[in-house]
């Protein structure tokens, strides 16, 4: 009995840190800084996020130094909103974020009333600069309107780029007992596959 309960601790833990590592992998972050026409920085500015064609969002206001973060936001197509005290209020729109992704969104304010707006398109570079990983969504429609030679899902990796298959292109089970992908030039048995942030693997 004493030993069993031992184990409870540890499995909590792994419990909450798999949730917190599928939050991470299946959501998206906004970061960025907030500057004036001088190039300083804007503190306490509001930030707020809007994922278009739906109610949510998340708002957050900059810290000392004009920086922000907008954390665990789902995958979709945002509009980005800057406004403070004093400035004209920014509006970017039509800016796509995937899972995994950390995308810099920056903004320089205009002085001006703040019931007066500015509207700017997505013209954001999709390069994550705070980590070194490559990512890449595969979007419902695609899944829906690409036909699947081998009937495997796992066959839509080879949409991302740097991946190369010797998948069997025709249908069967046989095709679909393996997944020898190449990431990059790596080896096939590197590759990870994970479930909502949880290794799906079998043994």
């Amino acid at each position: 009995m004493t030993y069993r309960w031992s184990n409870i601790p540890a499995i909590a833990a792994f419990m909450v840190g798999s949730c917190v590592l599928a939050q991470t992998l299946n959501n998206g972050t906004f970061v960025g800084i907030v500057i004036d026409p001088s190039n300083a920085a804007i503190p306490a500015a509001t930030v707020r996020a809007i994922r278009q064609g739906t109610n949510f969002q998340r708002q957050t206001n900059t810290d000392a130094e004009g920086g922000y973060v907008l954390l665990a936001l789902p995958v979709g197509v945002y509009t980005l909103e800057f406004e403070h005290q004093g400035f004209q209020k920014l509006i970017r729109s039509d800016i796509p974020i995937s899972a995994g992704q950390n995308l810099r969104v920056d903004a320089a304010l205009v002085l001006g009333s703040v019931s007066e707006t500015v509207k700017v398109g997505a013209a954001v570079t999709q390069v994550d600069t705070r980590a070194a990983d490559i990512t890449a969504t595969i979007y419902g429609s695609q899944v829906q309107e690409l036909n699947l030679a081998t009937r495997s899902f796992t066959q839509l990796v080879s949409l991302l780029p740097g991946v190369s298959s010797t998948q069997p292109q025709q249908p069967g089970f046989a095709s679909n007992a393996t997944v020898p992908f190449s990431v990059n030039g790596g080896q096939t048995p590197s590759n990870n596959w994970l479930l909502d942030g949880g290794r799906n693997l079998d043994p």
